[in-house]
């Protein structure tokens, strides 16, 4: 049998062994909407969740154990060694899937101990192996990024180092009136154009014009070419998402006060 059939025939049975936990979770998902009447919402939802990221971490440690097995130098006295380490270390990092939060200190420490295996190895060929653990774990990383990789306070900017002009002028001068905070919310889930915020805002012309240009030149959204549709930007997304916060914790704050 030929490398590419048994490969073929090694990706069927993972999307075969993908589907059944899919069915799977289809069923559990029907019988707690057939009791939805006794649940929380969010329990039906962090239910759901958490049995797609034990499908997809379950993936992961498969592929990771499928390329080594094709892509290592099998006859190497290491090979068994190394190979187990690396499964240990793809492993553990995909196990990243089921947290609700990975911080770039986590993702920084598996590339490390990486690092630390490859001063240890003893041959030239040894490279190559390396390679392809590198690249499973950069696979890894680009979709744990994707799902649920966020920023901690390990690094936000020290306080003593925030310098409250350009604070002001670049964060909350251009959000600080109603209108541009409206028209932030309009852009949210879809571009539009310049009409369309004149009838969400019911700003005309040069008063709405002036508000656009604001949060334009701050960064807050954007229009590729004249006349096309304004859209929000990351920064705007960010700066909307902020207020959101802030707003939810206040909320949480007056709920729990005596």
């Amino acid at each position: 049998m030929t490398t590419t059939s048994q490969t073929e025939i090694s990706l069927k049975k993972d999307i075969d062994a993908i589907k059944e936990k899919l069915s799977q979770i289809h069923l559990d998902l029907t019988h707690h909407i057939s009791t939805a009447n006794r649940l929380n919402p969010d329990s039906l939802f962090q239910t759901a969740q958490s049995n797609l990221a034990s499908t997809i971490t379950t993936y992961l440690a498969s592929e990771a154990e499928r390329d080594l097995s094709e892509h290592m130098i099998e006859n190497c006295r290491m090979y068994k060694e190394c190979k187990s380490k690396f499964e240990d270390l793809l492993r553990e990092q995909a196990s990243f899937i089921n947290r609700k939060k990975v911080t770039k200190q986590d993702l920084r420490e598996k590339y490390r101990l990486l690092e630390d295996l490859k001063t240890t190895a003893p041959f030239k060929q040894c490279t190559t192996c390396f390679e392809e653990a590198h690249k499973l774990l950069d696979r890894q990383t680009h979709l744990i990024k994707s799902m649920n990789y966020q920023e901690t306070d390990e690094e936000l900017i020290p306080i003593e180092e925030i310098q409250p002009h350009e604070v002001v002028s670049m964060i909350f001068e251009p959000i600080a009136h109603a209108q541009r905070i409206e028209i932030l919310k309009s852009l949210f889930y879809e571009p539009k154009t310049f009409s369309q915020l004149s009838n969400t805002t019911g700003l005309r012309g040069g008063n709405l014009l002036f508000h656009v240009q604001k949060l334009a030149n701050a960064g807050l959204i954007t229009q590729k070419h004249e006349r096309s549709n304004y859209q929000i930007t990351k920064k705007g997304n960010e700066a909307l998402k902020t207020i959101q916060h802030l707003l939810t914790k206040r909320q949480t704050t007056i709920k729990n006060e005596p």
